[in-house]
C-alpha cells in the first residue's frame, strides 16, 4: 500500500526559548495567549509567531535568516525585548500533525535574556508572561491548573530532566527523529497521547486519532489506520512506552466506520 498523503497549506513560525539562570537550573520565559484567540487562545508558549514577507528580506529562498528575522520582530512586538541575530541559536523543529487545515512548520531559538531587559507582553495576542522553572510550570500542567502548547510541553520536559547542560543535543535528536517519521509529542491532558494517523477518512480531513491512554497501564483507544507505514508509527511509539517498563492492557474500539 502506498503512504496516504496528505494536503495542507503549511506556514513557517519562529518561537524563542528566552532563558536566565544557570545553566544546570535555568528559568525560561513562558507567555499565556488570549483566550480569543483562535490558534492555541489560553494556552501557555514560548514568545514568537509567523513569518511575514518582509522577513525574507531580498532572498524568499533564504527561510534559514527568515526564521531569525521572524523570531527578533516577534519578540520585540510582542514582549519588548531586543534580541540579536547573531546570539539566537536554532534548537528544535518541528511541523505540526496533518489533523488541521493549515499546518505550521515552527523554528524554535534559544537566546539569553539580558540583566537589564525584562520581559512586558504587549496586551494582545499575549496576556500574562513570566519566567518560570520548566519542572513547577510542569507540575501545574499535571495538576490542570493550567494548559500548554504540546510542542513547548515537550521541550519543557527536555529542560526540566537535564537543564541547558544537556538540552541542546536531546532537542537536536528529538528534532532528527520527527523527521524520520516518528509520531509527534502531543499531549493535551497528562496521560492522554493523541496520534493523528492517515485514514480514508471524510475530507478535508486526511486523519484520525488513535490515543494511548495511561501512564503505567496502557489503553489504546481507536487504532484505525490500514496503511502499513502508519501502524508501523503507532508500534514503534508503544515499543518505547513498554521500555520504559509500561504495560500494555486492552485496545478499545468505541466506533466502527469503513476506515
Amino acid at each position: 500500500m502506498e503512504p496516504m498523503k496528505h494536503a495542507a497549506k503549511i506556514k513557517y513560525a519562529a518561537t524563542i526559548i528566552l532563558s536566565r539562570g544557570p545553566d544546570h537550573d535555568p528559568e525560561v520565559y513562558l507567555a499565556r495567549r488570549a483566550p480569543e484567540i483562535r490558534f492555541f487562545g489560553d494556552y501557555w508558549v514560548f514568545p514568537g509567531g509567523n513569518i511575514s514577507r518582509g522577513d525574507y528580506a531580498d532572498d524568499d529562498t533564504d527561510l534559514d535568516s527568515a526564521f531569525r528575522r521572524c523570531a527578533v520582530r516577534e519578540v520585540n512586538e510582542e514582549i519588548n525585548i531586543s534580541v540579536r541575530e547573531q546570539d539566537l541559536q536554532a534548537v528544535f523543529r518541528i511541523t505540526t500533525p496533518p489533523f488541521a487545515p493549515v499546518l505550521f512548520d515552527t523554528q524554535f531559538m534559544h537566546a539569553r535574556a539580558q540583566d537589564n531587559e525584562y520581559p512586558q507582553v504587549d496586551g494582545y495576542e499575549l496576556v500574562e508572561g513570566d519566567f518560570v522553572k520548566p519542572a513547577e510550570i510542569l507540575d501545574a500542567w499535571r495538576l490542570g491548573d493550567i494548559k500548554i502548547a504540546p510542542p513547548v510541553l515537550y521541550l519543557l520536559e527536555m529542560l526540566a530532566e537535564s537543564g541547558l547542560t544537556g538540552f541542546f543535543e536531546h532537542a537536536r535528536k528529538a528534532s532528527d527523529r520527527l523527521k524520520q517519521g516518528h509520531l509527534h509529542p502531543v499531549y493535551f491532558s497528562p496521560g492522554i497521547f493523541m496520534a493523528p494517523l492517515a485514514t480514508d477518512t471524510i475530507p478535508p480531513a486526511t486523519t484520525t486519532n488513535t490515543m494511548i491512554v495511561g501512564t503505567d497501564r496502557l489503553y489504546i483507544v481507536d487504532p484505525a489506520s490500514p496503511d502499513p507505514n502508519e501502524q508501523k508509527r503507532l508500534f514503534d511509539k508503544l515499543d518505547a512506552l513498554l521500555a520504559e517498563g509500561r504495560q500494555l492492557e486492552s485496545i478499545l474500539l468505541t466506533h466502527h466506520h469503513f476506515d
